[in-house]
This record gives C-alpha cells, structure tokens and sequence, in this order.
C-alpha cells in the first residue's frame, strides 16, 4: 500500500461535518479500491482539505473520489517523511500546512538539506517539522509543521528559499 495525497481547493468552505459526509458518500468505492482515509487536514477558512489516504496507487485513489463525485486539484502517491503519531493540535500554537511544487524533478535530500541548513531560522521563529509527504514524481511536497502561526512558518520558508504554494493552519480529522 501507497501513501496518496488528494489536495482540494474548495469554492465553499467546509467543516468536519461535511468531511463525515464526503467519507460516507465515498466509502463504497473506497472499499472497492482498498482505499483507506488516514486523515484530513482542514485549513482553518474550511477552502482547503488535503487527504492523507493508504492505497494500491493514487489512481484507486483517483477513481474512488471521482465515483464519489469529489473534485480535486491533485492526487500523487508519496514517500512519508518523518514520525507518523497520532497529530492533535498542540498545546499552543497551531499547525502548520504547506505545500511546494516544482516545474521540474527535484531530490527530497536537496529539500531537506536546504531545510536543514536554515534549522537556525526554524528554532528562531519556534517552527518545528513534523511530517513531509513528497510526491513519487518528485514535483509537490507536503509538509506540517508545529508554530506559533502560519506566517511563522512563511518566514522561515521564505529566508530558507524554499518554494511555497500555500501555507496554513489547519485543523486535523482522523476518521
């Protein structure tokens, strides 16, 4: 089994209520594909979900939402990167998504030696990394991160040079 990433930008906001639904309607394909939710992270404006799913292949992943009549923006299968705990939001602050793309291939060791030398950057602005799922094409990344607040993190993301798409708190459901 694969991890997959489904990235959703929504018109209309949503909430952990409509994520039970979106669930319940999609459950008989999922089952039929073998898909399994893992978890779902809710930006805190409800127009972005991203969904964490365990799967043959991103196409089971493809179909099932498809069938289900659930629109998204892309679904790669990925490498984990990092601890794999049950995530709650922590104490104090928030927690952090972001998402990067590149135009073309890159190596997750280059990200992650970038990311690393800017550790400094990181422990001044109080972010700490918990988790990336890198796609298997090796052009998006997904990344969550403990902080303060989500311009925390677009700050250091910014002084470390690394690309960002979108960077935001977010809410997490576990099914």
């Amino acid at each position: 089994m694969e991890w997959v990433i489904v990235e959703r930008e929504l018109p209309q906001a949503v909430n952990f209520d409509d994520i039970r639904a979106l669930r319940a309607r999609l459950r008989g394909c999922a089952d039929i594909y073998r898909v399994e939710h893992v978890r779902a992270y809710l930006s805190r404006d409800g127009h972005r979900l991203d969904c964490v799913f365990r799967a043959p292949d991103a196409e089971s992943v493809r179909t099932a939402n498809r069938n289900g009549d659930a629109p998204f923006s892309h679904v790669y299968s990925a490498t984990m990167h990092g601890p794999e705990p049950d995530l709650v939001q922590p104490e104090s602050g928030e927690l952090v998504l972001v998402t990067r793309s590149w135009k073309q291939p890159v190596a997750f060791d280059d990200v992650q030696a970038q990311e690393d030398a800017f550790a400094w950057c990181l422990q001044q602005h109080r972010v700490k990394f918990l988790r990336s799922y890198f796609a298997k094409d090796r052009k998006r990344m997904l990344c969550l991160y403990a902080a303060p607040d989500a311009e925390s993190v677009r700050t250091a993301n910014r002084t470390a040079g690394l690309p960002f798409d979108n960077v935001c708190s977010v809410s997490v459901f576990k099914p």
